[in-house]
């Protein structure tokens, strides 16, 4: 099979390898995985979907043949949304749920602050926030806004040219709230991994000492898959959500394995809007490749 492997930061190739064969209770899906947070050199692929062509022990006949999408467990794949359009749920969907329901107990006519709104967590926290009748403000560059208020958010901020947390006072009329964390790139890039956690600390303090209405916390998608109980339940919600439409997927561009380093430096550009996928075979008749984007980038000059 062929893999995507990160040699080291910030290079990236394409490497071939036997296929693994599933052992006790593990399945194998004809697309690829890779372990939570590998040291480099490593092979990516962290949700995926496609179907089963192998099985291990203890695993019944008929999961085999199955169509699935994955993200640290095999979930039944919807068969109203594409393999694309699947690949692109789990992580984003699941953290906004995380964020916006889990920890953060949205409720009607609540007004959410989402930033980076035209990134693939902000996109479901939209997604998740019109579905519990919430009020929705977003920070995105000026040119996303159209294509925000299309997918129904209701205020749109440029934080290039906006001072946001004005704007959002005079929305919110000087509101108190919860602040949510998920991710760190940004910050890994700039600091050490050591001082990482720290770093985040120090952030929410600041937050903390300049804003004391805000009650902050944290999520990781990552830790909560030690207990799958959780995480399978609001799969299962989610992808409802996919067949009564309030879960709207939304894939930018598809590239092909050749193009890999170009779909990293294309999400690093901050140009793409929602998820950016890899199909190992575009031409394979399985993806109906009219309804996507197939990219070629070229960075921005």
């Amino acid at each position: 099979m062929k893999q995507v492997v990160f040699p080291s930061a910030h290079h990236v190739g394409t490497q071939f390898k036997e296929d693994p064969k599933p052992g006790q209770g593990e399945v194998r899906i004809k697309m690829g995985i890779y372990p939570e947070a590998p040291p480099f050199p490593c092979v990516v692929g962290y949700e995926v979907s496609g179907w089963i062509d192998a099985i291990g022990s203890d695993v019944p006949q008929s999961w085999k043949g199955k169509e699935v999408w994955y993200s640290d467990c095999v979930v039944t794949k919807p068969q109203n949304v594409s393999f694309i359009e699947a690949a692109s749920i789990p992580v984003v969907y699941l953290t906004a749920w995380m964020l916006l329901v889990h920890m953060g107990g949205i409720q009607k006519n609540q007004t959410i602050l989402i930033q980076n709104a035209g990134g693939g967590v902000g996109l479901a926290a939209i997604d998740i926030a019109r579905h519990f009748g919430a009020i929705t403000i977003g920070t995105a560059s000026g040119g996303k806004h159209a294509f925000l208020k299309e997918r129904g958010l209701d205020h749109a901020i440029d934080y290039r040219k906006q001072d946001f947390a004005e704007e959002v006072m005079k929305i919110t009329n000087n509101k108190g709230g919860k602040l949510g964390f998920f991710g760190a790139s940004s910050m890994q890039a700039t600091v050490k991994s050591d001082f990482v956690v720290f770093a985040w600390i120090k952030i929410a303090w600041s937050m903390l000492i300049g804003a004391p209405t805000w009650s902050p916390f944290g999520v990781n998608l990552a830790k909560m898959f030690e207990d799958l109980e959780r995480p399978v339940e609001w799969l299962k919600i989610i992808m409802d959500g996919t067949k009564e439409g309030w879960v709207r997927p939304y894939v930018d561009s598809v590239f092909d394995m050749e193009h890999v380093a170009d779909a990293h430096n294309f999400i690093e550009s901050r140009q793409s809007k929602g998820k950016v996928v890899i199909a190992v075979d575009p031409s394979d008749p399985v993806h109906d490749m009219t309804r996507f984007q197939e990219n070629s980038f070229e960075p921005l000059k």
